[in-house]
């Protein structure tokens, strides 16, 4: 009964693992799945709590936390997908149950994930139904790794373009008084085709952060204010 029920959870976490990674990477808009969203707010609050106001050190190690939060997602998933298929494997699913502990299922369940690694000896699987499980949870490994990259790569790219657009939005002014400042003058009217043109940029910015909103987390405002993406700021009235 304790194993069936053992195998019963593993199932429920390899489940949980795969919609969480669903809604985090492929579900545009509708915010990351619950785990992911969980360890990028529990993170992102860590990182404000520790961060001091004024301190150059502190801020630039702030940079930090939004690659800190995709790689905690990611073994996150790794983790559960392992220890999932080691609750899922029963000690009767091998040639050598007798012998067998639950730190050797979790080798197993390693191996089958993430694959061999050096000399390190393999169990022998005891039956064809138990070595087709076997073989889907390679997949998912497989799976997991083709997504994490899949994941970051665009992220990559999102963060890429909101400092352009923030470094463009810098030249145009120190502050949003300078801007309307530098709008009023005589010689301002090219001053609002750069406004103009920064709307499309600012929009396609806003909607990669909605769309990896549990990993785009930028360096915090001067106040410590969380969540604001570097380019979508105050300086953004300017433009309406």
């Amino acid at each position: 009964m304790l194993t069936f029920l053992l195998s019963l959870l593993g199932i429920a976490l390899v489940l949980f693992t795969l919609l969480d990674v669903f809604k985090t990477v492929f579900v545009i808009g509708g915010g990351a799945g619950p785990q992911s969203s969980f360890i990028a707010d529990r993170t992102w609050r860590l990182a404000l709590r520790l961060h001091v106001l004024g301190s150059q050190r502190s801020h630039s190690a702030m940079r930090s936390a939004g690659p800190l939060i995709v790689l905690l997602i990611l073994l996150a998933w790794t983790a559960e997908l392992v220890l999932g298929w080691a609750l899922l494997f029963p000690a009767s699913a091998f040639e050598e149950p007798a012998s067998l502990t639950f730190a050797d299922r979790v080798l197993f369940a390693t191996t089958a994930v993430i694959g061999r690694a050096g000399n390190a000896p393999a169990l022998a699987i005891d039956g064809d139904g138990w070595e087709t499980l076997h073989s889907v949870a390679g997949l998912t490994g497989v799976f997991i790794l083709s997504v994490g990259i899949a994941y970051v790569l665009p992220i990559l790219s999102a963060v890429a373009h909101k400092r352009s657009i923030a470094a463009k939005i810098h030249t145009l002014g120190d502050g949003v008084a300078d801007m309307l400042e530098l709008g009023r003058t005589p010689g301002g009217s090219s001053f609002e085709l750069h406004l103009v043109a920064l709307v499309d940029r600012i929009v396609l910015t806003a909607e990669r952060h909605r769309a990896r909103s549990a990993a785009l987390r930028t360096r915090p405002s001067p106040t410590g204010s969380p969540g604001r993406p570097v380019g979508i700021s105050p300086r953004s009235r300017c433009c309406r």
